[in-house]
C-alpha cells in the first residue's frame, strides 16, 4: 500500500487557548498526549493549512516573507482532542486544531 493511500484527512476545527475554561481539561489532555511531528507530515494530512497560515499573516513562500514552515516559534503535533484524533500547531500559546475527518 502506498503512503498516499494511507493518508488521513484532518479538517480545521478552530483555535483554542488554555484560558478557554470549558475546554481546559480537554486541551490539557490533548497537549499532554501530543507527539511532535514534522511540518511536511502535518501539511500533507491537514486540509486548509495555507488558508489558516495566510489569515495569520504568513507568506506562501520564502520569497514572500516568513512562512509557517520556517517560523522557529511554531511546533506541529499529533494527538487526540476528547477522544478524536487531531493534529495541531501551537503559535503564541494558541493551538490551531485539525480533527480527523470521517
Amino acid at each position: 500500500m502506498s503512503a498516499r493511500a494511507t493518508r488521513q484527512t484532518y479538517v480545521y476545527d478552530g483555535s483554542f487557548t488554555g484560558t478557554d475554561k470549558p475546554f481546559f481539561r480537554i486541551l490539557a489532555n490533548m497537549v499532554n498526549q501530543a507527539k511532535e511531528i514534522r511540518f511536511a507530515h502535518f501539511r500533507n494530512n491537514c486540509k486548509g493549512v495555507q488558508e489558516v497560515a495566510n489569515s495569520l499573516g504568513y507568506a506562501y513562500n520564502r520569497r514572500g516573507g516568513l512562512t509557517l514552515y520556517n517560523d522557529v516559534m511554531i511546533q506541529f503535533y499529533i494527538s487526540e482532542l476528547d477522544g478524536v484524533p487531531c493534529m495541531y500547531f501551537c503559535r503564541k500559546g494558541v493551538r490551531y486544531v485539525w480533527l480527523k475527518g470521517e
